[in-house]
Parts: structure tokens; C-alpha cells; sequence
């Protein structure tokens, strides 16, 4: 009878590590196989970035000229921006020298000058080229190079 029950115990004890060794290689192990449904990270587009050649000009004041060496970047909203921008180019040019000529050298060496340079760029950029096209989507200015002297 000893040996009855023992036998029973260990055919339990059996099918327990059976039925854990199952649910270990089908049911967990496949569970940790599945991939987690997780959302998507949102892509973000890589920024546009339009570099205009450098530009040296002088700029006058009562202590006499100063030359400004000035190089500009541009960060674009589209594709199309920069192509219109590149058609234009000499257009472009045109518009930065113009707006340069209305400054002189000691306000635009402050901080809040640049910015309200960068600020002027911007707006006048933007301004349509042609009126059959779309106005340039400038989304930044940024000034990569700034000297006065």
C-alpha cells in the first residue's frame, strides 16, 4: 500500500512539472516571442536648411564704414521653398543687400538686432517672387557667420 501511494504522489509530481514545463514552453515563451502592440513614434521630417553664398558689404555710420561679412541660413518649410528659393536666387540676393542698406553697424550687433535682422529677412523673403507662384514657406532665419568691422 506504501508503495501504491508513493507511486501516486510521484506520478503527481509528475504531471504538476509536466503541466508547468507546458505552460512555460507554449503558453509564456510565446507570449514573450509576440511582438508588443505598441503605437508607432511619429516620425519627424528632417529640417530643410538653405544656405545662402556669404555676403560682404558696408555699412555706414557716423564713425565712418564698417564692412559686414555675413553668411545666412535658411530653414525651410518644403521642397518646393527651395527650389523657388534656388530659381531665384539672384532675386534673393537682390532683396538681402537691399534690406542691409537700411541698417547700421551698431544696432544690428546687439542681440535683440540680429534677431530683429533675422525677423526683417524673414519677412521680406517670404514675399512672392512672381505672382503665378507660391510664396516662399521661410520658417527660420539663422545667421552662421556675423562679422562687423
Amino acid at each position: 500500500m506504501r508503495v501504491l501511494r508513493n507511486f501516486f504522489i510521484a506520478l503527481l509530481l509528475l504531471a504538476v512539472l509536466a503541466g508547468a514545463g507546458y505552460y512555460y514552453w507554449f503558453v509564456y515563451a510565446a507570449r514573450a516571442a509576440m511582438p508588443e502592440t505598441t503605437k508607432p513614434e511619429a516620425v519627424l521630417p528632417a529640417p530643410r536648411f538653405f544656405a545662402l553664398e556669404p555676403f560682404t558689404v558696408t555699412l555706414n555710420d557716423q564713425r565712418g564704414p564698417h564692412i559686414l561679412y555675413l553668411e545666412i541660413t535658411l530653414q525651410l518649410v518644403d521642397d518646393e521653398t527651395e527650389s523657388l528659393l534656388a530659381m531665384y536666387m539672384p532675386e534673393v540676393r537682390n532683396r538681402v543687400l537691399a534690406e542691409l542698406a537700411k541698417y547700421e553697424p551698431g544696432p544690428i550687433q546687439t542681440p535683440e538686432g540680429r534677431q530683429n535682422l533675422a525677423d526683417a529677412f524673414k519677412q521680406v523673403l517670404s514675399k512672392s517672387y512672381h505672382a503665378e507662384r507660391a510664396q516662399p514657406q521661410i520658417e527660420r532665419v539663422l545667421f552662421t557667420a556675423f562679422v562687423v568691422q
